[in-house]
């Protein structure tokens, strides 16, 4: 959509809102409101923003102007000329307007919307809230309703179902170079980073896994019983979890040092034999008492239809834990950064996250973590005052027990409980949203990198590799938005593979150029 076709949405005086209510109101048209900063549109916003156009026929979007800021952040905020035009271009507003001073009742006197839509967040403060709760005494007034959601929650994307693939690519590749533009990051900035991969030691601490994929022929459905009947074609195996994110980061030129765990068996020496072949410098411990994790799919062209793990949820015994630390400690000075790729199958013992948290303050390492917890009983807090946490929405949302703050308010929040500096909130098909702490310690910086890949091949793995450019980027000492660049770009090459395969640095630098 056009800058020219946005600006026919966004309303420039007082005179030109009443004109605009009143010929909805004569035509017997309910009126929804919203009101906020909307400094930077993301998922959370378009979430909100779709429930609010659920409501009533005419959505119009009350953006506060730069004089309703707070003075602590008013400076870290884009100007409200700029704040209407992007909200204006969405296609799901119909009128947008800037609310300058502190005059939002004001606005609302004129507007007597039908609904006002309110962010989940405001649900137990609105009407103590000196910003609004003139406002919503005008709505009830006006018999109005006042409605507190941030938005249906969702996983998944529905924007493929909506758009063709090859308009989405397109639109996800413009709002990713207007990203890089924001934040004055060019092709040469990202190559020039890419230079200083070369040799880069970094450290990688975690759960091995075998990824196992069945590829099968279906025949139908048994006689016996209401099940699919298949017909098993080729087994192939990839290297999983912490291990697949040492090999992505030798695959990006740099120098993993990877800890972990296996079982003595025949997937603990397959991975083994596979690092070894890579020249990746591990530091392999074998525990006799358990299994090496082993995740088999089954494939039906391209699709799969059933995932079976065998795998040890315990705790390392003390023969096994003294083992890791001491290769923990004998290796850690070689880095400036420290990946924990945590499965929760039992590596990393209290004793373990204590070493790793005291040597990193010792020897001023960062530390990046990625504990999974979607599909199993984790904690995202065990790494304290982590540089960069990286969880998924859903475990996010586990995490602290929050089924309905905007993603926002939820980023907030967690980096809030971990004490991180930055955050890391994946979206699945909707990208990533990128939490930094500043120096101005009432604002935090916020941006939405899209997933640049609409179609994906494979998605197993997509976040081990995200994990891994962001690992190396940051050793190189990039911006976080730098990092945030390049992870965006590794992950979309990841998910165009069939398994879990890693990523060269040859294929970032074809997609940078």
């Amino acid at each position: 959509m056009s800058t020219l076709i946005s600006s026919n949405k966004i309303l420039s005086s007082k005179r030109e809102l009443f004109i605009l209510c009143q010929k909805m109101r004569d035509e017997n048209k309910k009126i929804t409101l919203c009101q906020g900063h909307f400094n930077m549109i993301h998922p959370g916003h378009i979430r909100f923003l779709e429930f609010a156009r659920k409501h009533g026929d005419v959505l119009i979007v009350a953006i506060h102007g730069n004089k309703m800021i707070e003075d602590t952040v008013r400076n870290e905020f884009y100007s409200a000329e700029e704040r209407t035009v992007g909200v204006a271009m969405l296609s799901i507003v119909d009128q947008v307007f800037i609310v300058e001073e502190d005059n939002l009742d004001e606005t609302v006197k004129i507007i007597r919307p039908n609904y006002f839509i309110l962010g989940a967040e405001f649900k137990d403060v609105a009407e103590k809230d000196i910003r609004i709760k003139d406002s919503i005494n005008i709505i009830k007034e006006c018999e109005g309703e006042i409605i507190y959601s941030s938005g249906d929650i969702r996983y998944s994307s529905l924007e493929f179902y909506e758009k063709k693939v090859d308009d989405l690519e397109k639109e996800r590749k413009m709002l990713f170079r207007s990203i890089l533009q924001k934040h004055n990051i060019n092709n040469i900035s990202l190559q020039n980073l890419c230079k200083k991969f070369n040799k880069l030691p970094v450290m990688v601490i975690g759960d091995s896994i075998v990824d196992q994929y069945c590829l099968c022929d279906p025949l139908g459905m048994s006689s016996e019983a209401p099940v699919i009947v298949l017909k098993e074609l080729e087994r192939k195996s990839y290297v999983g979890g912490a291990a697949i994110v040492a090999k992505n980061i030798h695959g990006l030129s740099a120098n993993p040092i990877f800890i972990s765990v296996v079982g003595s068996d025949i997937e603990g020496k397959y991975l083994k034999n596979v690092l070894s072949s890579a020249d990746i410098d591990s530091k392999i411990v074998i525990d006799n008492s358990r299994p090496t994790t082993l995740k088999t799919r089954f494939v039906v062209d391209n699709q799969k239809l059933l995932r079976i793990s065998r795998l040890e949820e315990k705790y390392l015994n003390e023969k096994i834990e003294n083992k890791i630390i001491k290769e923990i400690r004998e290796n850690i000075r070689r880095v400036n950064t420290v990946v924990i790729s945590d499965f929760t199958y039992g590596l990393f013992t209290q004793n373990i996250i204590e070493e790793i948290i005291n040597l990193s303050i010792k020897f001023k390492i960062k530390i990046l973590t990625d504990s999974q917890s979607s599909s199993q009983i984790g904690d995202l807090f065990k790494f304290k005052n982590s540089f960069l946490i990286t969880p998924t929405e859903k475990e996010a949302r586990l995490a602290i027990n929050d089924k309905y703050s905007g993603l926002e308010m939820l980023g907030k929040k967690l980096l809030d409980k971990s004490e991180s500096e930055n955050l890391f909130l994946k979206l699945g098909a909707n990208g990533f949203i990128v939490f930094s702490k500043t120096e101005n310690k009432f604002f935090i910086q916020t941006e939405h990198f899209p997933a640049l890949n609409p179609n994906p091949l494979d998605v197993v793995g997509a976040g081990d590799s995200l994990l891994s450019a962001l690992a190396v980027s940051l050793a190189a000492d990039a911006s976080i938005m730098e990092a945030a660049a390049i992870a965006a770009m590794v992950a979309s090459v990841s998910v165009g593979k069939i398994g879990n395969l890693a990523v060269n640095l040859n294929e970032v630098l074809k997609m940078i150029s």
